[in-house]
């Protein structure tokens, strides 16, 4: 039952009819609130609910690792890389640690999409499509600079930067479209019928 149908049943409820006459509520899944038979009604089914939970707390859980982790490995974990190692063995670190993001970040999309599919919430359903698309993206385009790097000789092709611009320019809408998947989230309070 929606906020919309509860405040009709509340206010008919109040203008003096009974229980029986609010047909909305022979649900079996609403009862009476407490013993004193006040009219108020509780939702019993709660799987609806504990789907929408879980589904929003294990998004949150792995969107903070991949996110947290993609924010401070490039902004830490590189610089610091670079100049200790040189460019190139940087570069074949990160080669490495962008496989376990991209896994996140698939499982973030896949989970953004259950949450919004379970909430019935377009803009996260949009969201979610939006960063699968760019996590396959990205998985292209990391294969495709994986094979213009030379490891025997510490080289890379003579396209590898461009192509290295475009990985990083997808990585930041990556980025942008996976705080724009949670964001809201965290910013909207939760409005619940309070009983009067």
């Amino acid at each position: 039952m929606d906020a919309r149908s509860w405040l009709r049943v509340r206010s008919l409820n109040h203008e003096g009819r009974s229980d029986r006459d609010i047909p909305a509520m022979k649900n079996a899944n609403y009862e009476h609130g407490p013993a004193r038979g006040d009219g108020h009604y509780e939702n019993r089914d709660k799987s609806g609910s504990a789907i929408r939970t879980w589904s929003s707390v294990a998004l949150f859980v792995c969107w903070s690792l991949w996110w947290g982790g993609l924010t401070f490995y490039a902004a830490v974990v590189v610089p610091i890389g670079t100049e200790r190692f040189g460019s190139f063995d940087q570069g074949l670190v990160t080669q490495e640690v962008t496989r376990y993001l991209h896994v996140l970040a698939a499982i973030v999309t896949g989970l953004a999409l259950l949450t919004g599919l379970v909430e019935k919430n377009r803009r996260k359903i949009l969201a979610a499509l939006l960063l699968g698309i760019l996590t396959v993206a990205l998985t292209y385009q990391h294969n495709a600079l994986t094979i213009r790097m030379d490891t025997a000789n510490d080289t890379v092709t003579d396209d590898f930067y461009r192509m290295h611009a475009i990985y990083l320019w997808l990585t930041t809408g990556q980025w942008i479209v996976g705080l724009l998947t949670i964001l809201p989230a965290t910013l909207t309070p939760t409005r619940c019928p309070t009983a009067t």
